[in-house]
């Protein structure tokens, strides 16, 4: 299909009507806590979205369309373990997918015992479905058919988790499993990304039918085969690389991130003028644009195989789609964007040649006719409105995570 797909770290739900307009998406899925939200930015919904207040799958168009494709994932799971009205359910955690969950467990009749770190979060659920029962540490049961967690970390049920045997168990945490190590004995472990990537099948034959009219994209995929596909691409890149438009911030980011991650800051406009001898205006002037795009791809070519660089890039680099490609390559690049009044006021133009004699009508179609190129270099987009230390201060944490 021709189409990206990239993540977006989204700090505050009340951004997401300007990077919505920055980045022309035609589709997205959202994560936790951003469920009830993207249900509530729709114009229509499906059942299931209806019936749990929560999307995780949003086509845009003229009318915004809502779909909850948790609800087809863990339903596929339901049906394989053949619950019944007798199964004994644990469910750990009240949130929107606890509300995703109990509505599939519904159609069995099964009695759910719930356990929350928040006794008030599990009345809520009651809305939803009423055969449940509240439990805690003292009178929770030490045998279950079916344990399902659906809580970021199990710290308020450490001192009793341990102590439980269940016939099967269900972990929507994909980023740090842990229930397998905890429960005391089971029999059938189904993991997070399993049911991260069933629902994912669902997300896209959705986009796949709706924005390219395709109804067979994964005709006979399953998870599994997609979880033994992804074992052998998941190595971490040891370099950074910061990608967007002309006064975004990167260089400063860039900076400020070589140093709070020890890594290694590495301009690429710096060592395009210590090649030429000569500062970009002069190249510009001289050589035209044509020569410094080739110098561009000349410096990455010879980072190739390089370690622990912070790669402060151009804002015209991702024009040439071999420097996409090499970037990708070596790189884990982030793709950073602000509102582009906002950089058209703060940018220093008479310093970057290709915008220097531009209007501002001129300055926005140009991030526009780039945008496809950033987004198709990205692995993660970021939005940079805040003051440029806490802009740098919350992708450091996001690095983090990545590089450990």
């Amino acid at each position: 299909l021709d189409a990206y797909y990239s993540r977006l770290h989204l700090s505050d739900i009340s951004n997401l009507a300007p990077i919505l307009q920055l980045l022309k998406l035609d589709a997205a899925n959202f994560t936790m806590p951003y469920k009830h939200s993207a249900y509530q930015i729709s114009n229509s919904c499906d059942e299931p979205s209806l019936e749990t207040t929560a999307c995780n799958t949003i086509l845009f168009g003229e009318k915004i369309k809502g779909y909850n494709t948790d609800f087809k994932g863990f339903e596929h799971i339901a049906d394989r373990l053949a619950l019944t009205e007798d199964s004994k359910v644990l469910l750990i955690g009240a949130g929107n997918t606890a509300i995703t969950v109990l509505k599939v467990l519904s159609k069995f009749k099964c009695k759910v015992d719930i356990i929350n770190r928040n006794i008030s979060n599990i009345y809520k659920l009651q809305n939803f479905y009423n055969n449940i029962n509240k439990v805690n540490n003292l009178n929770i049961s030490k045998n279950y058919d079916l344990i399902i967690n659906t809580s970021p970390n199990l710290d308020f049920i450490a001192e009793i988790i341990n102590q439980i045997e269940a016939t099967s168990i269900v972990d929507f945490n994909y980023t740090n499993p842990t229930l397998y190590k905890a429960v005391k004995a089971y029999e059938n472990y189904i993991g997070g990304l399993e049911l991260l990537i069933l629902q994912a099948l669902h997300s896209f034959s959705i986009f796949s039918e709706n924005i390219f009219g395709r109804k067979d994209v994964f005709a006979g995929t399953t998870a599994k085969e997609i979880i033994a596909s992804m074992e052998n691409k998941a190595a971490r890149k040891k370099n950074i690389a910061l990608v967007g438009f002309t006064g975004v911030g990167k260089s400063f980011i860039s900076k400020i991130l070589s140093q709070s991650l020890n890594m290694k800051y590495y301009s690429i406009d710096d060592i395009i003028e210590a090649k030429a001898g000569k500062s970009i205006k002069e190249i510009f002037y001289l050589y035209g644009e044509s020569r410094f795009r080739e110098y561009e791809s000349e410096v990455i070519q010879e980072i190739q195989g390089a370690n622990n660089l912070i790669i402060d890039t151009g804002a015209g680099i991702c024009q040439n789609i071999d420097n996409i490609k090499l970037l990708k390559n070596i790189a884990f690049n982030i793709f950073i964007i602000s509102d582009i009044e906002n950089v058209w006021n703060r940018v220093d133009k008479a310093s970057k040649p290709v915008v220097a004699n531009m209007n501002f009508n001129d300055f926005n179609s140009l991030y526009f006719h780039r945008l496809n190129n950033y987004f198709k270099c990205s692995d993660m987009i970021f939005y940079n409105n805040y003051r440029i230390e806490d802009s740098a201060s919350q992708l450091k944490e996001q690095l983090v995570s990545y590089l450990c």
